[in-house]
């Protein structure tokens, strides 16, 4: 996703959710990016547990940064399998070991969350502007990331021929108005 800043005070909210279900004691169980006063985070969740990446690196008021986060299993640096990773403008910023539950359905919020997580509220709105979500059903790599993230996908430079490393969420942003932003996957 790439997201500009819109505020010199201090950023919270969610930037993307994603509920991946329900455990047996109705907890939320899914992947959270958000910010808490300028500090960007990556959950994976569930009741009880929770698993946590946080870049080092702050958003810049008023210019675009791409944000990148990566569930999967390779192993690099310090952190074994499986794993989360957090990418700014292309680069490795952090990695987090990590436990992932079995996904049961899909339900993706973008510039809000699931639950009330890091102290924030679901209610609380991000003073910002988000553009390019996307949603892969492989583990990206540092140069597939540096590849994509300033190129708009379309049916002209994008071959989903390998059903592994399928788009399955694809949120352009080129409504122009409105609340409600089409699944271009």
């Amino acid at each position: 996703a790439w997201v500009k800043r819109n505020t010199s005070d201090d950023l919270n909210g969610g930037i993307f959710s994603r509920n991946t279900g329900t455990e047996s004691d109705g907890d939320y169980v899914g992947i959270s990016l958000y910010v808490v006063s300028n500090t960007l985070y990556f959950r994976m969740s569930g009741g009880g547990w929770y698993n946590e990446v946080t870049a080092t690196t702050a958003l810049t008021n008023g210019s675009w940064t791409h944000i990148a986060v990566v569930l999967h299993a390779a192993v690099h640096g310090s952190c074994t399998s499986p794993h989360l990773d957090i990418y700014i403008n292309g680069s490795l910023e952090a990695c987090a070991n990590a436990t992932f539950p079995e996904a049961s359905e899909y339900n993706e919020r973008i510039g809000r969350l699931h639950s009330n997580i890091g102290g924030l509220s679901i209610d609380t709105k991000l003073n910002a502007v988000i553009d390019e979500v996307r949603f892969w059903k492989a583990a990206r790599t540092e140069s597939q990331i540096q590849t994509w993230m300033n190129k708009e996908i379309n049916e002209t430079n994008w071959n989903q021929a390998n059903p592994n490393d399928a788009l399955i969420g694809y949120w352009k942003f080129n409504e122009g108005a409105g609340s409600t932003i089409v699944d271009s996957s």
